[in-house]
C-alpha cells in the first residue's frame, strides 16, 4: 500500500474515534436532560425531656415524633369552704357593728321599758313577787315583755355567731349577715315553736300552772338577754384561749337558768302539777323533749353548716 494511502487510513480511524467519544460525552452531559434532584429531608423537631430513653427518630426519617399527652385533668370536687383564723378576718367589721347595735338597741329599750326589768328582776329574786306580778298583768304576757324577749333572742343569736365563728362552723363563702340572719331567724323559730307548743298543752287542758310558766319564760329570758350581749362582746374581742372556757360557761348559765326557773315555778304551782303528773309528763315531752330532736333531725338535712 503506497504511504499516502496509509496516512489516510489512519487520518479515518482518528477521525472516526473522535466522534464516537464527542458523541458519548454529549449523551451524558446534555443540558436539555431532565434531571430529578434528590428529595428534600423532613426536619422533625424532637422535644428535649432528658429522658434517655426517649425514642428518637434517626435522621432523615419523615415520621412525625409523637408529642407527649398532657395529663387527664383532675376531677373537680366542690367542697363548702369553712371558716378559717384568716377568713374571720373579714367578720371584724359586722362583728362590730352588731355589737354597737345591740348596746345602743339595749340602751333605746331600757330607756323607754326599763320598768319591767325591774320588775322581772323582783320576780326573779323572789318568786312570791313572780306570782304577784302575774296577778297584775292577768297572766298575760304584754307587749313590754315582748319587746325584750325580741331582745334576748337578739343576744342569744350574737352568741350563737361568736361561738360558731371561733370553732370554725361557718362556711366562708356566704355573708357574715346572711349567716346571722339565719341563726337569728332558726332561734326565733324555736322559741316560737316552743311557746305555740305551750299554748296548745294549755288550751287543750285548761292548765292554769302552763299559763303561769309561760309568763316566767318570758320574765328570765327578758333578763338573760341583757347578760348575754356582753358575753357576746367577750367571745368577739377575747383571747382564743378564752373560747373553751366561754363555751362552758355560757351552757352553765342557760342550764343554770333553765333549773332555777324550774324550781321556782314548782315552789309556787307545785301542788297543782302533782294533781296531774300524765299534765307534767306530756309537758316535758311535748314542749322539752320534742323540739330538741326535731332541732337535730333538721340541722342533720340542712347545708348550712
Amino acid at each position: 500500500m503506497p504511504f499516502g494511502k496509509q496516512i489516510f487510513a489512519l487520518a479515518r480511524i482518528a477521525a472516526l474515534l473522535l466522534v464516537g467519544s464527542v458523541l458519548w460525552a454529549q449523551g451524558s452531559t446534555n443540558p436539555f436532560d431532565i434531571v430529578r434532584e434528590p428529595e428534600a429531608e423532613a426536619l422533625v423537631v424532637v422535644p428535649v425531656t432528658g429522658n434517655p430513653f426517649d425514642i428518637i427518630p434517626r435522621a432523615g426519617s419523615t415520621r412525625p415524633a409523637a408529642l407527649p399527652e398532657p395529663p387527664p385533668a383532675p376531677a373537680e370536687t366542690v367542697t363548702e369552704k369553712l371558716t378559717t383564723a384568716a377568713s374571720r378576718n373579714d367578720f371584724r367589721q359586722f362583728i362590730f357593728f352588731l355589737l354597737i347595735d345591740g348596746f345602743v338597741l339595749f340602751t333605746i329599750l331600757f330607756l323607754m321599758l326599763g320598768s319591767w326589768l325591774g320588775k322581772a328582776w323582783q320576780g326573779v329574786r323572789n318568786p312570791q313577787l313572780m306570782h304577784l306580778l302575774y296577778r297584775e298583768w292577768n297572766g298575760r304576757v304584754r307587749w313590754p315583755a315582748w319587746v325584750w324577749y325580741s331582745f334576748f333572742v337578739y343576744s342569744l343569736s350574737a352568741v350563737l355567731f361568736m361561738a360558731l365563728l371561733s370553732w370554725g362552723w361557718l362556711p366562708a363563702h356566704r355573708p357574715a349577715w346572711q349567716l346571722w340572719g339565719l341563726l337569728f331567724g332558726g332561734t326565733a323559730l324555736w322559741f316560737m315553736g316552743r311557746h305555740l307548743l305551750l299554748w296548745l298543752v294549755r288550751a287543750i287542758f285548761q292548765s292554769e300552772a302552763l299559763q303561769y310558766y309561760n309568763f316566767t319564760i318570758a320574765a328570765f329570758h327578758s333578763l338573760l338577754g341583757v347578760v348575754l350581749l356582753p358575753l357576746a362582746a367577750v367571745w368577739a374581742y377575747g383571747p382564743a384561749e378564752w373560747h373553751r372556757g366561754l363555751l362552758w360557761a355560757t351552757a352553765a348559765l342557760m342550764l343554770g337558768v333553765y333549773m332555777y326557773r324550774t324550781m321556782s315555778v314548782l315552789l309556787q304551782r307545785g301542788q297543782s302539777v302533782m294533781r296531774s303528773p300524765f299534765l307534767f309528763l306530756l309537758y316535758i315531752c311535748a314542749v322539752e323533749s320534742a323540739p330538741v330532736f326535731v332541732a337535730v333531725k333538721v340541722l342533720q338535712h340542712v347545708e348550712f353548716f
